[in-house]
């Protein structure tokens, strides 16, 4: 097979798994197709949103460990090659965002954030295939390295300072707020708990810093979800119950602690 017949094969394929799940969940939720082992009447995120930096973190301690410098090197050359590729993607993405909202649905523009993943799997996988590009644009392998070290320091500046953050707004939430004890509001809390199907435990609490209900924590022993002192009819806390427990099961929690 040739490169170009090779890069087709690996496009389509990845592709047509993409299609076939944005079908398939979508004929789930309309009542047009039957579940296969494994799936729920709720939409479940059964891989932790963390699974990304905890593979690119091994593989850059493989790396280091296997192969030394060189082929740090090497990662960090494709790192950034995916890194712009992505960048690139995401700005065009983001400026046609509210016009291709007038004409697909919300669903289909979401799924667009999903394609990237083309361009994070072509290079992995033929990046030791011979390949001539159409044009190149060429950079000293000296600037690019520096340029891969100045990205990754600021990247894990941020990526801690986001997780400092967390922690001192956590706490300072719930240094102040109090239990729930209402018998019927936590009687409706656990029967939303049941409509989903969500039996991990989650606490249930009240604080006045806050005007609008939300919920946090990283792990099922952390997760707590906080209502402002204010009052609610129990039809405002249903919804609002069934909407903290489908981010919470959906594992939303996550990427918004960073």
């Amino acid at each position: 097979m040739t490169m170009m017949g090779l890069r087709i094969f690996w496009s389509v394929f990845l592709a047509s798994m993409l299609a076939y799940g944005f079908r398939r969940s979508w004929r789930i939720e309309h009542g047009q197709t039957q579940k296969l082992i494994g799936d729920t009447d709720e939409a479940v995120v059964w891989i932790t949103p963390l699974i990304f930096p905890m593979i690119v973190v091994i593989i850059f301690l493989a790396d280091f460990i296997l192969g030394g410098v060189g082929e740090i090197k090497q990662f960090m050359r494709l790192a950034v090659d995916i890194f712009i590729s992505m960048s690139v993607y995401f700005f065009f993405l983001m400026i046609l965002l509210p016009v291709l909202r007038r004409y697909f649905s919300a669903r289909a523009c979401a799924t667009l954030w999903l394609l990237p993943v083309l361009l994070f799997y072509q290079p992995v996988t033929l990046a030791d295939s011979a390949f001539v590009p159409l044009f190149t644009f060429y950079i000293p392998g000296n600037v690019l390295q520096v340029f891969g070290y100045i990205w990754m320091t600021f990247a894990a500046a941020i990526f801690t300072g986001e997780i400092l953050f967390g922690l001192v707004f956590r706490r300072k939430l719930l240094k102040g707020a109090g239990p729930i004890e209402d018998k019927r509001i936590l009687e409706l809390w656990e029967e939303e708990k049941r409509a989903i199907r969500y039996s991990k435990s989650v606490r249930l609490m009240t604080s006045a810093d806050i005007t609008t209900p939300l919920s946090m924590g990283m792990f099922a022993k952390s997760q707590v979800t906080l209502l402002p002192e204010r009052f609610y009819t129990m039809d405002e806390l249903r919804l609002i119950f069934r909407h903290e427990l489908h981010h919470i099961q959906r594992r939303d929690l996550i990427p918004k602690f960073f």
